[in-house]
């Protein structure tokens, strides 16, 4: 049911804050708001088992190292999470290669 805007006597400025605020209300009313972050990756169609191991080891290799206090162990950790990302990011990128040849190959053109 559309609801008719009050009237605003003044200004074209006072106009449109009157017509914004009331069209902001009825789309919070009518699609309600979300906070936070979507979930989930944007594009992980093709990953697999090894990439999804990868980057939950990269997740606890970054967990560590911010958890740790000890300036010696932080350096060993941060060695260690430059290597995982390192790794990750290599298993990533041969993944989404792979998956979009077979891809490709399928549809016959890229």
């Amino acid at each position: 049911m559309l609801q008719s805007l009050p009237r605003v006597n003044g200004d074209a400025n006072q106009i449109w804050e009157a017509m914004a605020t009331k069209i902001i209300q009825v789309a919070q009313e009518t699609l309600e708001i979300t906070k936070g972050k979507p979930g989930g990756h944007k594009e992980s169609w093709w990953w697999n088992e090894v990439v999804q191991n990868m980057i939950r080891d990269k997740h606890r290799s970054i967990r560590a190292l911010m958890r740790c206090t000890n300036e010696e162990e932080r350096v060993e950790l941060r060695e260690f999470y430059k290597t995982t990302k390192r790794e990750a990011k290599k298993a990533v990128s041969e993944a989404e290669n792979t998956a979009y040849k077979r891809m490709y190959e399928r549809l016959e053109t890229k």
